[in-house]
């Protein structure tokens, strides 16, 4: 499973809640799948869902979290004297909140690059996930039927 992937560098204070939130959200989606018959010509697609959920729960538990942090560091560090900021026994330096910016920039490179929006991304409710991935694969073909048209 890719939520494996994703968690497997995490502390099990954060994994653990990122494994319980894919199986019980992967069982609805699998629910809605073989039951609505709005949702059933996605059943091929099955895997590229479970991809998309997997870093949806990640960017929830993992990227907007750190996007956050960065925001609230860089409105520090730009506003006053201090050079870091303590979470908890961690030090955020400057430099860290950059390492931090690039890996959040990166991620949200590379879900545009696939056509996810944090729109997508921070969907919390599996249904209204589902519906937007069943939207997103509609302009997908509505895009590649244009394609094949014009070129």
């Amino acid at each position: 499973m890719i939520i494996e992937k994703f968690c497997s560098r995490l502390p099990r204070e954060i994994s653990n809640p990122m494994y319980n939130e894919y199986y019980n959200r992967l069982k609805e989606i699998n629910f809605i799948l073989e039951n609505r018959d709005a949702y059933k010509h996605l059943i091929q697609y099955r895997k590229s869902i479970e991809l998309i959920l997997s870093l949806s729960i990640f960017y929830k538990r993992v990227i907007a979290n750190m996007e956050a942090a960065t925001k609230f560091a860089g409105t520090v560090f730009n506003n006053s004297p201090a050079t870091a900021i303590k979470i908890g026994k961690y030090n955020l330096t400057g430099t860290e909140k950059n390492r931090i910016l690039a890996i959040v920039n990166n991620y949200k490179q590379m879900a545009e690059n696939y056509k996810l929006t944090i729109d997508i991304l921070s969907t919390v409710e599996t249904k209204d996930l589902l519906r937007k991935i069943k939207n997103l694969k509609y302009q997908l073909d509505k895009n590649e039927d244009k394609n094949d048209i014009d070129g």
